[in-house]
């Protein structure tokens, strides 16, 4: 259910975390293996968006008509094309720690892409996956860079929940299924 006047009310910390997540869900359908010309047609759209919703509401001026339609499109999106290492390391993340999973999302997001295309580039750099990165980036010029926009929507680092370098161990072995089936190359 995606109410748009549900989330007018919404505090900065909930509205953030669900348009990260929003976005996240387009990023990952869109590198998917099981991207498709349907989930396709959504996803770049979507997370132009999604992009336009996150630097509103961090300006103080919510647009919940466009986070609400980049929400409903990342969900097509996910439940057809799937996702990948971003909420594939989510979920256990989320179940040692209490982190809000948009949250964990949007702390994850940068890494995760960056590794994700060094990956690419060693060991694939021909794939369809790495092009799409670059059309992302393309999509993205016009908005701040990710890690500054999370930083300017008040997302805190996985720190302040926790979590410190002696957990990621447990962290990405619990990462082996799911989500991570569909990441665009198997990281290692």
């Amino acid at each position: 259910l995606i109410d748009p006047e549900l989330s007018e009310t919404c505090s900065l910390p909930v509205a953030a975390s669900a348009g990260l997540d929003a976005l996240t869900h387009l990023i990952e359908g869109y590198v998917s293996i099981g991207a498709q010309p349907t989930t396709d047609a959504l996803a770049l759209k979507g997370i132009v968006l999604a992009a336009q919703g996150l630097v509103s509401l961090s300006r103080g001026k919510p647009d919940v008509e466009a986070m609400s339609l980049a929400s409903f499109w990342g969900g097509i999106v996910l439940a057809n094309a799937g996702l990948g290492a971003v909420h594939g390391l989510v979920a256990p993340l989320g179940g040692r720690f209490a982190v809000p999973h948009g949250m964990g999302c949007a702390c994850l997001l940068t890494s995760t892409m960056r590794t994700n295309i060094k990956a690419l580039r060693a060991r694939a750099p021909e794939s369809i996956a790495l092009a799409r990165y670059s059309e992302i980036a393309a999509a993205l010029r016009d908005a701040p860079d990710l890690d500054r926009l999370r930083a300017g929507l008040g997302v805190p680092s996985l720190g302040t929940f926790g979590l410190s370098a002696d957990h990621i161990p447990a962290i990405i072995a619990g990462s082996r299924a799911g989500s991570m089936n569909y990441n665009p190359i198997t990281l290692t």
